[in-house]
């Protein structure tokens, strides 16, 4: 099974559930030159991994990663269109994942030039300007690296929580086969010096 969707709202974290042997499939519309950031994480099912394609609207493949467990990739469209970001879990026939992506392209600001503007041309403004481009980009670097941080932080947390509830089932079975092996041994020394009469 595929599913497919435009993203075309801000970015933000998506949780997407792919489904054993099925694909999911998210188209980002850019411009040329536009950036185009794609970070994801796999939270729970199976090895927690999945395959990763980038493909442009010409079909060309931007980028392929088998079985990933994270990751966090930019790219530069060379072309106008739409380009495709799929997560795939072709390889697993029994478990979904649950994956947390991140899918946003084209600027952070939609902010005219100071150049192409009637007005305020002066080099202290085209400085002031260049200094918030700047800054914009630092604070979306520091809030796609907090969601990719949380993300990781819930991965481990589902992992720890997996493994202390085998802990705790071992622990019982170990408790209940000491148990049993006590009573066997009373059960065994007891018939061993039982005397046994013949009539």
């Amino acid at each position: 099974a595929a599913a497919a969707a435009v993203a075309t709202a801000p970015a933000r974290a998506i949780g997407v559930e792919v489904a054993p042997r099925g694909e999911a499939c998210f188209f980002e519309p850019l411009r040329r030159e536009e950036p185009l950031l794609v970070q994801f994480t796999v939270e729970r099912g199976g090895s927690m991994d999945v395959d990763v394609r980038v493909d442009s609207p010409s079909g060309d493949t931007l980028y392929s990663g088998e079985r990933e467990r994270d990751g966090k990739y930019t790219f530069v469209a060379a072309e106008e269109g739409l380009y495709r970001v799929c997560l795939s879990n072709a390889f697993s026939a029994v478990s979904a994942k649950s994956v947390e992506l991140v899918v946003e392209g084209g600027r952070a600001l939609d902010v005219v030039p100071a150049a192409e503007q009637d007005h305020a041309r002066h080099d202290d403004v085209a400085r002031v300007t260049d200094s918030i481009f700047e800054l914009s980009d630092a604070l979306f670097g520091v809030l796609h690296e907090q969601r990719y941080q949380r993300a990781r932080m819930k991965a481990h947390a589902n992992t720890a929580r997996s493994t202390n509830a085998r802990v705790v089932w071992w622990s019982l079975f170990e408790a209940a086969a000491i148990v049993a092996l006590s009573l066997f041994q009373i059960w065994s020394l007891r018939s061993f010096f039982e005397v046994r009469r013949v009539i």
